[in-house]
């Protein structure tokens, strides 16, 4: 995508409909690129009217794909940060939204709305960071940089390790968790 070593690309992968949040998503994005010249988005999604007027807010920053689903993995895995973004209800409080999983596959650092059970994880494994009102992307960048902890091959480890242990159907934690549901009966 023409970026350079210190760019930071923002992933959002999935639906464009209402319930995802554009709204809250499309003014963070606006909010991370006008706090520094290092962020860069790659949206894969549907074109809708206000996506597009965002890419046309950021030329050169920002692209929009709609690609098949066996190339998903391999342009989320170009990215440095999954955004989950998503606005307060009950559903979402509680929610472990799927692109959770594929994006700690691909190995990004996540920026997640909370409380849910997703943001909980993501903190308490070092493998996100929990977004509220205000989030000052600019500082959020200098701490990650600062502290050595840069969006690097240790995070993208990280990130791995957590979903491959936890979130695949073959993990020691679901097979225990399908044993204790389904009780006497064999997990094939």
């Amino acid at each position: 995508m023409g970026l350079a070593e210190s760019d930071v690309l923002l992933m959002y992968s999935g639906s464009a409909a209402g319930w995802q949040s554009f709204g809250l998503l499309l003014g963070e994005l606006d909010r991370a690129l006008e706090s520094d010249l290092r962020f860069h988005v790659l949206l894969l999604c549907p074109e809708t009217v206000e996506i597009a007027q965002f890419l046309d807010r950021w030329p050169g920053r920002t692209r929009r794909m709609f690609v098949s689903p066996s190339e998903v993995l391999n342009w989320i895995s170009a990215a440095d940060v999954g955004l989950i973004l998503r606005e307060s209800s009950v559903t979402n409080s509680v929610a472990m939204p799927t692109k959770f999983a594929e994006f700690l596959a691909a190995g990004l650092h996540l920026v997640l709305t909370g409380p849910n059970p997703a943001a909980e994880y993501a903190v308490a494994n070092d493998v996100g960071t929990r977004w509220s009102e205000g989030f000052d992307w600019s500082n959020w960048l200098k701490i990650k940089m600062q502290e050595g902890r840069e969006l690097d091959i240790d995070s993208r480890s990280r990130s791995r390790n957590c979903a491959y242990r936890d979130f695949l159907k073959t993990s020691q934690s679901n097979r225990e968790g399908y044993l204790k549901v389904l009780g006497d009966a064999v997990v094939n």
